[in-house]
């Protein structure tokens, strides 16, 4: 059977956090718009602020350091910001950003892969960068060099481990494992449609997605040493998250900086890990 654990539990301590990161060892690090000023807030302590007009367009942020995160869409680029310092980084326009110890892997929307031309790195759908910011390479790179004849437009959902990327691609029924000190990437085939993935988190064995963005969701395993995967039932998952206290009709699931999977409501949130995966 599968077993859910709720860690890192966090109340919300102002009513109208919407864009927050929730990290097992840095905490909770949130922002807060009041309409005409955006506030960074690390574990409740102010970190930055800024007027609206300036960069009204943060899409997300996620923990970077102990004292910084990295925010974006701003101005459709990304930023790593601290209580002195707001770096923007030259890493396209991401839609999504995963970290490991060493790198940014950033995810691009189709909205920007499919428009890209050669040179831009869009064009890669996933780019992977040193933390600095610095270019390493791109799935672009790699499928053409494997004469992969398949065609990806976006990021769907994905995790880090180690210096890998684990993670599912729209529209390709595959999970994909990309390794980034050997520059290479392998994948296997997926029974079923993938398209619904949420969210994607695991380690360098096995893989665990919900699927869906509201109820009913669907809970899929994936075993990366077998390259096999099933659908599993997600009432364990319903049953922890209600014992929990959570109000389903307004449960939302979300990858935090490294893709380990966020669930949270109106007031709370959580780290959601599972085990007695078959």
């Amino acid at each position: 059977m599968v077993r859910v654990q709720l860690k890192s539990f966090i109340e919300f301590q102002h009513p109208d956090v919407k864009v927050f990161d929730l990290h097992e060892e840095l905490g909770l690090a949130c922002l807060i718009d009041d309409g005409e000023s955006a506030t960074v807030y690390l574990n409740e302590l102010r970190c930055r602020s800024w007027r609206r007009e300036d960069h009204p367009f943060v899409y997300a942020i996620r923990w970077f350091s102990e004292h910084q995160v990295i925010a974006w869409l701003v101005e459709y680029r990304a930023a790593v910001i601290s209580t002195d310092s707001w770096d923007l980084l030259s890493i396209g326009r991401p839609e999504k950003i995963l970290l490991s110890n060493n790198r940014i892997f950033a995810g691009y929307g189709d909205e920007f892969t499919t428009r890209a031309i050669p040179g831009e790195v869009e064009i890669n759908v996933v780019a992977v960068f040193s933390r600095d910011g610095q270019p390493e390479f791109g799935l672009d790179e790699i499928f053409c060099n494997a004469k992969y004849k398949g065609t990806i437009v976006e990021l769907n959902a994905g995790y880090t481990f180690g210096e890998r990327l684990i993670f599912n691609a729209y529209s390709a029924d595959y999970l994909w494992a990309l390794d980034a000190p050997s520059k290479s990437c392998k994948k296997f085939p997926i029974p079923f449609e993938t398209t619904l993935i949420d969210v994607l988190s695991g380690d360098d064995k096995q893989a665990v997605a919900i699927m869906g963005y509201h109820a009913p969701f669907e809970l899929a395993v994936f075993d990366l040493v077998s390259e096999t995967s099933s659908k599993q039932d997600f009432a364990p998952v319903d049953a922890a998250l209600t014992d929990a206290g959570f109000v389903m009709s307004e449960i939302k699931f979300q990858p935090n900086s490294t893709g380990k999977i966020i669930v949270s409501d109106r007031n709370k949130a959580a780290l959601l890990e599972f085990s007695g995966l078959p």
